[in-house]
């Protein structure tokens, strides 16, 4: 026979409780998205938009970063952007107005489909370069949007002259 003792069990679950009360919520703001720059030799385009979050930090070792993935909208069906080039700081990309950040398109993503895998930058990180703590903002942050491929797993073609609509969404992760 198992005796439960509710009033331990109760007891620890009101510590775990106070202690949440320490985590901070950082009011990740992405707005003013736009289609910029589009380029019909490259099938890219640029989106840009203006990124901000609470008590952003870097340390010697460990650091807050935001992930953040472009959708477009063709007609009615929404397609996963993808970049155009992978690295840190790839050309296209600009941290804006905030020089003290960098970004970095993750290289070793890949999209299976069926039996071949084909190489998509399906994100980027946006973070610190230097140590630091404090809220973080920039305006005008580009990414360089591959729009030749992004709707190529659901067979569709974007077309240069196609009308399309693009949101950008972020998460706040932690490196350690």
């Amino acid at each position: 026979m198992i005796i439960v003792n509710w009033k331990k069990i109760s007891l620890i679950v009101f510590i775990l409780l106070l202690t949440a009360g320490n985590a901070f919520a950082n009011n990740l703001s992405i707005s003013n998205v736009s289609l910029e720059d589009r380029d019909s030799a490259q099938d890219t385009a640029i989106v840009e938009f203006d990124l901000s979050w609470d008590n952003s930090w870097k340390n010697t070792t460990n650091y807050d970063t935001i992930w953040i993935v472009v959708k477009v909208q063709v007609g009615s069906t929404w397609y996963h952007g993808y970049l155009y080039s992978g690295g840190t700081d790839p050309s296209g990309t600009s941290p804006g107005s905030n020089k003290d950040l960098e970004i970095s398109v993750p290289t070793d993503y890949r999209i299976y489909t069926g039996q071949s895998s084909t190489a998509r930058y399906i994100g980027v990180f946006i973070y610190r370069k230097s140590t630091g703590t404090g809220t973080v903002t920039s305006a005008n942050v580009r990414v360089k949007l591959d729009y030749a491929t992004t709707a190529s797993i659901g067979g569709v073609t974007i077309a240069d002259t196609t009308n399309i609509t693009v949101k950008v969404f972020g998460v706040e992760m932690v490196y350690i």
